[in-house]
């Protein structure tokens, strides 16, 4: 929850420095970091790589094939002018 915390502060820094600032301030290091930045303006962002244990393959895949669904009921509607107002029949 920690690491977390500290991954969001440093996105949310772009919406509200200060308040970023102050959380990250009184935010314990994650495990003990003595060369921490001093601040959050000068702390890298994180990497995309970082957060690859929380990836699930099946859910991307799950929800590309929803979405691909979903393309071709969009498209189905316009091909016969299908407006959502009308009844389905």
């Amino acid at each position: 929850l920690l690491y977390e915390t500290n991954s969001y502060l440093q996105y949310k820094t772009l919406i509200s420095l200060q308040i970023s600032e102050e959380l990250y301030q009184r935010l314990p290091k994650p495990n003990n970091e003595q060369n921490a930045p001093p601040s959050l303006c000068v702390t890298p962002y994180p990497q995309s790589t970082e957060f690859n244990q929380y990836r699930n393959i099946n859910i991307e895949n799950n929800i590309k094939i929803i979405d691909a669904a979903i393309q071709d009921i969009i498209s189905y509607y316009e091909k016969k002018e299908i407006s959502s107002e009308e009844p389905d029949t």
